[in-house]
């Protein structure tokens, strides 16, 4: 059943984004592995007459766009755990300040009474 409320656990959240760093790494490594067996094969259609030419010039782009995928995926994978982690960061922080605000008011030296709180 769905309420209204959004709770968040940082440590559950910086968890999950230290777990993003992982796909990252087998991603990464994959294409390693694959570019470096790609090269190992040189030009594996040839040269020098119309079919060689055509391979090159059609799978070449395609080639370039993999090797872009294997440059881009692992980084925003990199990104997405960074910013997860930024974000139980400033969860935690929120929690913290809330908790001392929630303590200040009950002890009678709330904000802005001049007690002891942030403002007094």
């Amino acid at each position: 059943m769905s309420d209204d409320h959004l709770t968040v656990l940082p440590e559950d959240m910086a968890r999950a984004g230290e777990d993003l760093r992982e796909p990252g790494r087998l991603v990464r490594e994959a294409f390693a592995r694959l570019r470096t067996a790609r090269q190992s094969l040189g030009a594996v259609w040839g040269s020098g007459d119309d079919i060689s030419d055509s391979l090159t010039k059609n799978l070449t782009p395609m080639i370039e766009t993999l090797d872009e995928y294997g440059e881009a995926l692992p980084t925003a994978f990199d990104q997405a755990a960074d910013r997860t982690l930024q974000m139980a960061r400033n969860y935690e922080v929120s929690e913290d300040y809330a908790f001392d605000v929630s303590s200040d008011l009950g002890s009678g030296s709330g904000y802005g009474r001049g007690g002891g709180g942030r403002n007094g």
